[in-house]
């Protein structure tokens, strides 16, 4: 018996992209972002969450789509890393689907895209499978949490 994994399917510019299950805390309607001066500019703003603060990165910036004004049909995919909440903006969540591990084709390491852990081959087609703790490199982490201990000086 193999073990499979519950992914959460987006989409962005018609490309279809997943992320696990596991790792989503919720998915809210796009929403007015709040600068954050001296943040990395992969960093659209923050969003206010029911008074929690989740810095949204431009996932269309790192994956080399062109970038665009945030919409109201837009959605933001609202992820738990570590002991912070981290967001991402998408065109639209599609669907929760089931993927065998062993359907999981690995994508290179060496790969432009480092924040691609594996492709799962799926019925209508391949969808990436985007790891949220490689989203931001440690240069971009680090840019961030300067940027957000400032604004609270």
């Amino acid at each position: 018996m193999s073990a499979s994994t519950s992914l959460l399917v987006f989409n962005i510019e018609g490309a279809r992209i997943a992320v696990d299950l596991l790792h989503v805390e919720r998915v809210v309607r796009a929403a007015t972002l709040a600068p954050i001066p001296g943040a990395p500019d992969t960093v659209l703003g923050m969003l206010n969450l029911n008074g929690i603060p989740v810095p949204v990165v431009n996932l269309r910036k790192k994956l080399g789509f062109e970038d665009r004004e945030l919409e109201t049909t837009d959605e933001i995919i609202i992820f738990r890393r570590e002991m912070a909440l981290l967001g991402i903006v998408v065109d639209e969540v599609e669907d929760v689907v089931q993927v065998k591990d062993m359907d999981m084709t690995p994508i290179s390491e060496d790969a432009d895209l480092p924040h691609l852990s594996g492709a799962p081959r799926l019925n209508d087609g391949m969808v990436l499978v985007d790891s949220i703790a490689k989203l931001l490199n440690s240069k971009e982490e680090y840019q961030l949490a300067s940027a957000i201990a400032r604004s609270h000086h």
